[in-house]
């Protein structure tokens, strides 16, 4: 019974890596293009980042054409300062949201990194139940052997001989 039980198990896992789940190529495949969204991802954040930072400029210079039509000096006292806050302000959304595409980025990168890691696991499995893998034909023939030996083991009882010892 333990003999069918592993021989069982060897040969639907066998099976599953031929048949179902991703092949190796297919897994080299995905984790190509979550490279390719984390380039994106850095390139979307660098562009959203730099539109901010011409947002906040565009900001700064309405604030200054509208304190200065109102007869105030731009330069100095209270004006000065809500313009510099305002920069200030302008600045860390542009870091926050280059920080935020640098995280969704990482986050693709090391997607990818473990679909490559499947990807070798995949091909050693294929490699290693395909038949003739290596000198002993993998654990497929391996299980074929086992299962010849317990035949004949059994057969040789089956003749009314006893075991040996």
């Amino acid at each position: 019974m333990c003999w069918a039980a592993l021989i069982g198990v060897g040969t639907q896992a066998g099976q599953g890596v031929m048949q179902g789940g991703q092949d190796e190529a297919t897994l080299n495949a995905n984790a190509n293009i979550l490279d390719m969204k984390a380039s994106d991802a850095y390139s979307r954040g660098d562009v959203a980042a730099e539109q901010k930072r011409s947002e906040t400029a565009g900001v700064v210079g309405m604030q200054r054409a509208m304190m200065g039509a109102s007869g105030v000096d731009v330069n100095t006292g209270s004006s000065a300062q809500v313009q510099t806050d305002t920069v200030g302000t302008g600045a860390l959304d542009a870091e926050t949201i280059r920080v935020n595409a640098a995280r969704e980025a990482w986050g693709y990168t090391n997607e990818a990194d473990a679909m490559r890691q499947q990807a070798v696991a995949a091909g050693t499995m294929k490699r290693f139940f395909a038949p003739g893998w290596g000198e002993g034909g993998g654990l497929k023939n391996v299980m074929q052997r086992a299962s010849m030996s317990r035949n004949l083991y059994t057969g040789y009882f089956t003749q009314g001989k006893t075991a040996p010892k």
